[in-house]
């Protein structure tokens, strides 16, 4: 339950990460594309459609639980 509760709160918080790293991305340019973070996650909502915030979790969720069970039933080892 407590990891169905952690991949979860990933999910939801995962649309803050994705205009995160695309401002961490334009940072510096010389042309910035986006003035703040609202005009950031409104160009890739309408570039890429609404599930375009969630690019990229479900390869992040898969590892975490991957990395998660490997360590649960392997931890005693090391």
């Amino acid at each position: 339950a407590r990891q169905l509760a952690g991949t979860r709160s990933f999910i939801i918080a995962y649309p803050f990460n994705t205009v995160r790293k695309a401002l961490i991305m334009d940072a510096g340019s010389s042309e910035p594309l986006y003035s703040g973070t609202l005009d950031c996650a409104i160009k890739i909502v309408r570039n890429g459609g609404i599930t375009s915030l969630w690019s990229g979790a479900l390869a992040n969720v898969i590892y975490t639980e991957a990395t998660t069970l490997l360590s649960r039933s392997l931890g005693h080892l090391f």
